[in-house]
């Protein structure tokens, strides 16, 4: 890690301003999402007993939220839904998941049965990437593609300078 705050790390926009902060689409956003940001921010460097920042972005029209969550540590293995099942035994549940290599990302999605067996796009995505002694997640939802999530990543990890 080089000394530079997680905080500090947190890109002002991506991808070109696609994705922006919620108080510059709208300020009157910014109280309630400084609140979440410090939050989660607080609790996860609580919890991972490592520093961590949160940015929440968003598209213009609001249809798309990001959150970034930068942690000063290597964090590996962690499934929140549990291991992976065949797709074809978890078509009749109301959710498929998928865990994937996307570059030098691990990502894990979710998608409705019907989306999934129509190649629909998840109703979250989440990949992460370990780089420089820091850990960059990016969770998305809706409707963004397990490689259009690992290019946040990718895009965070370049606006930090991380690699």
């Amino acid at each position: 890690v080089d000394g530079r705050p997680a905080a500090d790390l947190l890109p002002a926009d991506m991808l070109d301003g696609e994705l922006q902060r919620y108080p510059d689409i709208d300020p009157q956003y910014a109280e309630a999402v400084d609140q979440v940001e410090t939050y989660g921010s607080d609790k996860l460097t609580e919890v991972f007993e490592s520093h961590s920042a949160v940015g929440l972005y968003t598209t213009p029209d609001l249809q798309v939220q990001v959150a970034v969550t930068i942690y000063d540590g290597e964090s590996g293995l962690f499934l929140q839904q549990g291991p992976p099942v065949p797709p074809e035994m978890a078509v009749s549940s109301q959710t498929v998941g998928d865990i994937a290599r996307q570059g030098e990302s691990v990502c894990i999605a979710q998608w409705e049965s019907q989306a999934f067996t129509q190649d629909g796009p998840p109703f979250q995505a989440q990949c992460q990437r370990v780089v420089a002694g820091r850990t960059v997640n990016v969770y998305a939802s809706p409707g963004l593609t397990i490689e259009q999530t690992a290019e946040l990543v990718d895009d965070v990890v370049a606006q930090a300078e991380l690699d």
